[in-house]
Protein backbone atom coordinates (compact mmCIF):
# COMPACT_ATOMS: atom_id res chain seq x y z
CA UNK A 1 0.00 0.00 0.00
CA UNK A 2 1.37 3.40 -0.97
CA UNK A 3 2.12 5.83 1.80
CA UNK A 4 0.59 9.30 1.72
CA UNK A 5 3.04 12.02 2.64
CA UNK A 6 1.96 14.62 5.17
CA UNK A 7 3.91 17.66 3.89
CA UNK A 8 3.36 19.64 7.09
CA UNK A 9 4.95 16.95 9.22
CA UNK A 10 7.59 16.00 6.66
CA UNK A 11 9.14 19.46 6.54
CA UNK A 12 9.62 19.44 10.32
CA UNK A 13 10.73 15.80 10.46
CA UNK A 14 13.35 15.97 7.71
CA UNK A 15 14.60 19.45 8.60
CA UNK A 16 15.74 18.13 11.99
CA UNK A 17 17.70 15.40 10.26
CA UNK A 18 19.29 17.76 7.76
CA UNK A 19 20.17 20.22 10.53
CA UNK A 20 22.14 17.57 12.40
CA UNK A 21 23.95 16.56 9.21
CA UNK A 22 24.86 20.19 8.58
CA UNK A 23 26.37 20.44 12.06
CA UNK A 24 28.49 17.31 11.79
CA UNK A 25 29.32 16.60 8.14
CA UNK A 26 30.84 18.49 5.23
CA UNK A 27 28.07 18.55 2.62
CA UNK A 28 30.07 20.63 0.17
CA UNK A 29 30.02 20.44 -3.60
CA UNK A 30 30.64 17.20 -5.49
CA UNK A 31 29.92 15.01 -2.45
CA UNK A 32 28.20 11.71 -3.26
CA UNK A 33 25.52 10.55 -0.85
CA UNK A 34 23.66 7.23 -0.80
CA UNK A 35 20.32 6.99 1.00
CA UNK A 36 19.68 3.32 1.80
CA UNK A 37 15.96 2.67 2.13
CA UNK A 38 15.17 6.02 0.54
CA UNK A 39 11.45 5.33 0.14
CA UNK A 40 9.72 7.98 -1.94
CA UNK A 41 12.81 10.22 -2.00
CA UNK A 42 11.43 13.01 0.18
CA UNK A 43 14.55 13.22 2.35
CA UNK A 44 16.82 13.52 -0.69
CA UNK A 45 14.51 16.14 -2.17
CA UNK A 46 14.78 18.40 0.88
CA UNK A 47 18.52 17.73 1.20
CA UNK A 48 19.13 18.61 -2.44
CA UNK A 49 17.15 21.84 -2.11
CA UNK A 50 19.53 22.91 0.64
CA UNK A 51 22.68 21.50 -1.00
CA UNK A 52 22.10 21.61 -4.78
CA UNK A 53 25.65 20.46 -5.67
CA UNK A 54 25.30 17.10 -3.94
CA UNK A 55 25.23 13.97 -6.10
CA UNK A 56 22.34 11.94 -4.69
CA UNK A 57 21.69 8.21 -4.99
CA UNK A 58 18.95 6.13 -3.42
CA UNK A 59 18.00 2.47 -3.09
CA UNK A 60 14.82 0.86 -1.83
CA UNK A 61 13.10 -2.51 -2.03
CA UNK A 62 9.88 -0.98 -3.40
CA UNK A 63 9.70 -0.20 -7.15
CA UNK A 64 6.51 1.78 -6.49
CA UNK A 65 8.22 4.03 -3.97
CA UNK A 66 11.15 4.54 -6.32
CA UNK A 67 8.83 5.71 -9.10
CA UNK A 68 7.72 8.51 -6.78
CA UNK A 69 11.33 9.20 -5.78
CA UNK A 70 12.36 9.64 -9.41
CA UNK A 71 9.48 12.04 -9.97
CA UNK A 72 10.57 14.16 -6.99
CA UNK A 73 14.29 14.08 -7.80
CA UNK A 74 15.09 14.74 -11.45
CA UNK A 75 18.86 14.47 -11.21
CA UNK A 76 19.21 11.76 -8.55
CA UNK A 77 19.81 8.10 -9.40
CA UNK A 78 17.75 5.28 -7.95
CA UNK A 79 17.64 1.50 -8.11
CA UNK A 80 15.84 -1.39 -6.45
CA UNK A 81 18.10 -3.08 -3.89
CA UNK A 82 18.23 -4.43 -0.35
CA UNK A 83 20.53 -3.00 2.31
CA UNK A 84 22.12 -6.44 2.63
CA UNK A 85 23.06 -6.57 -1.08
CA UNK A 86 23.96 -3.26 -2.69
CA UNK A 87 24.94 -3.08 -6.40
CA UNK A 88 27.81 -0.60 -6.10
CA UNK A 89 31.58 -0.91 -6.29
CA UNK A 90 33.71 -0.32 -3.19
CA UNK A 91 34.48 3.19 -1.92
CA UNK A 92 31.95 5.01 -4.09
CA UNK A 93 30.34 7.39 -1.60
CA UNK A 94 31.32 10.21 0.73
CA UNK A 95 28.20 9.71 2.86
CA UNK A 96 26.02 6.63 3.36
CA UNK A 97 22.86 7.13 5.39
CA UNK A 98 20.29 4.84 6.98
CA UNK A 99 17.32 7.06 7.86
CA UNK A 100 15.12 5.02 10.24
CA UNK A 101 15.81 1.92 8.15
CA UNK A 102 18.04 -0.51 10.06
CA UNK A 103 15.27 -1.64 12.41
CA UNK A 104 13.40 -2.90 9.33
CA UNK A 105 16.20 -4.99 7.78
CA UNK A 106 16.69 -8.68 8.50
CA UNK A 107 20.49 -8.63 8.68
CA UNK A 108 21.64 -5.47 10.43
CA UNK A 109 25.30 -6.45 10.71
CA UNK A 110 25.56 -7.33 7.00
CA UNK A 111 23.86 -4.05 6.06
CA UNK A 112 26.42 -2.11 8.11
CA UNK A 113 29.29 -4.02 6.47
CA UNK A 114 27.88 -3.02 3.10
CA UNK A 115 27.79 0.62 4.15
CA UNK A 116 31.40 0.37 5.32
CA UNK A 117 32.41 -1.15 1.99
CA UNK A 118 30.79 1.68 0.04
CA UNK A 119 32.31 4.53 2.07
CA UNK A 120 35.41 6.24 0.75
CA UNK A 121 38.47 6.27 3.03
CA UNK A 122 37.37 9.61 4.44
CA UNK A 123 33.69 8.68 4.19
CA UNK A 124 30.95 8.90 6.79
CA UNK A 125 28.09 6.58 7.69
CA UNK A 126 25.02 8.04 9.37
CA UNK A 127 22.33 6.03 11.12
CA UNK A 128 19.20 7.64 12.53
CA UNK A 129 17.02 5.19 14.45
CA UNK A 130 13.94 5.33 16.69
CA UNK A 131 14.80 5.23 20.38
CA UNK A 132 12.94 2.43 22.14
CA UNK A 133 13.36 4.28 25.47
CA UNK A 134 11.08 7.07 24.24
CA UNK A 135 7.53 6.39 25.49
CA UNK A 136 5.86 7.32 22.18
CA UNK A 137 8.22 5.11 20.19
CA UNK A 138 7.80 2.24 22.64
CA UNK A 139 4.00 2.32 22.38
CA UNK A 140 4.16 2.62 18.57
CA UNK A 141 6.40 -0.46 18.48
CA UNK A 142 3.81 -2.45 20.42
CA UNK A 143 0.88 -1.26 18.30
CA UNK A 144 2.44 -1.61 14.84
CA UNK A 145 3.86 -4.98 13.91
CA UNK A 146 6.00 -3.42 11.17
CA UNK A 147 7.79 -1.32 13.82
CA UNK A 148 8.62 -4.14 16.26
CA UNK A 149 12.24 -4.01 15.11
CA UNK A 150 12.59 -0.78 17.08
CA UNK A 151 12.53 -2.84 20.27
CA UNK A 152 15.57 -4.95 19.36
CA UNK A 153 17.86 -2.23 17.96
CA UNK A 154 19.36 -0.19 20.77
CA UNK A 155 21.98 2.55 20.64
CA UNK A 156 24.44 0.29 22.46
CA UNK A 157 23.99 -2.59 20.04
CA UNK A 158 24.41 -0.35 17.01
CA UNK A 159 27.54 1.25 18.43
CA UNK A 160 29.09 -2.19 19.02
CA UNK A 161 28.33 -3.25 15.44
CA UNK A 162 30.02 -0.12 14.11
CA UNK A 163 33.08 -0.26 16.36
CA UNK A 164 35.00 -2.76 14.23
CA UNK A 165 34.93 -0.79 11.02
CA UNK A 166 34.84 2.89 11.85
CA UNK A 167 37.54 4.90 13.61
CA UNK A 168 35.35 7.63 15.11
CA UNK A 169 31.80 7.20 16.38
CA UNK A 170 29.78 10.09 17.77
CA UNK A 171 26.20 10.02 18.99
CA UNK A 172 23.48 12.59 19.49
CA UNK A 173 19.69 12.66 19.53
CA UNK A 174 16.70 14.46 18.07
CA UNK A 175 13.02 14.62 18.93
CA UNK A 176 10.60 14.04 16.05
CA UNK A 177 7.03 13.31 17.11
CA UNK A 178 5.35 14.60 13.92
CA UNK A 179 5.85 11.66 11.57
CA UNK A 180 5.86 12.33 7.81
CA UNK A 181 3.40 9.61 6.79
CA UNK A 182 0.77 10.08 9.48
CA UNK A 183 -1.96 12.70 9.81
CA UNK A 184 -1.30 12.88 13.55
CA UNK A 185 -1.24 15.29 15.26
CA UNK A 186 -4.39 17.19 14.25
CA UNK A 187 -3.74 20.79 13.26
CA UNK A 188 -5.11 22.16 16.54
CA UNK A 189 -2.49 20.16 18.46
CA UNK A 190 0.38 20.70 16.04
CA UNK A 191 1.88 23.75 17.79
CA UNK A 192 1.65 21.99 21.16
CA UNK A 193 3.40 18.86 19.90
CA UNK A 194 6.14 21.00 18.33
CA UNK A 195 6.74 22.63 21.73
CA UNK A 196 6.69 19.22 23.40
CA UNK A 197 9.41 18.02 21.03
CA UNK A 198 11.76 20.67 22.41
CA UNK A 199 10.68 20.25 26.02
CA UNK A 200 13.44 19.64 28.62
CA UNK A 201 11.33 16.67 29.78
CA UNK A 202 12.86 14.81 26.85
CA UNK A 203 16.49 14.75 27.91
CA UNK A 204 18.92 12.99 25.59
CA UNK A 205 18.14 9.40 26.59
CA UNK A 206 14.40 9.87 26.04
CA UNK A 207 14.35 11.72 22.72
CA UNK A 208 12.55 9.95 19.91
CA UNK A 209 15.56 9.17 17.72
CA UNK A 210 19.25 8.61 18.27
CA UNK A 211 21.83 9.61 15.68
CA UNK A 212 25.15 7.87 15.07
CA UNK A 213 27.80 9.43 12.85
CA UNK A 214 30.68 7.08 12.10
CA UNK A 215 33.84 7.96 10.20
CA UNK A 216 35.51 5.29 8.12
CA UNK A 217 38.59 3.61 9.56
CA UNK A 218 41.47 4.35 7.19
CA UNK A 219 42.94 1.24 5.61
Amino acid sequence: MAKHLNERNAKVYYKKRIDILNKNIDLGSNKKILDIGCGDGTFLKYLKEMHPKLSCFGVDISPTQLQVAKYKNDDAKFCVAKAESLPFADKQFDIVIFNSVLHHVNEVELSIKNALRLCKDAGVMVSIEPNRLNPFIFVLSLIKKSERGQLRLSLGRLRSLLAGGFKSITTSSINSLCFPYRMWPPQKFFAFIRKLEDSPLFFARLRSHFVIIAKHKLL
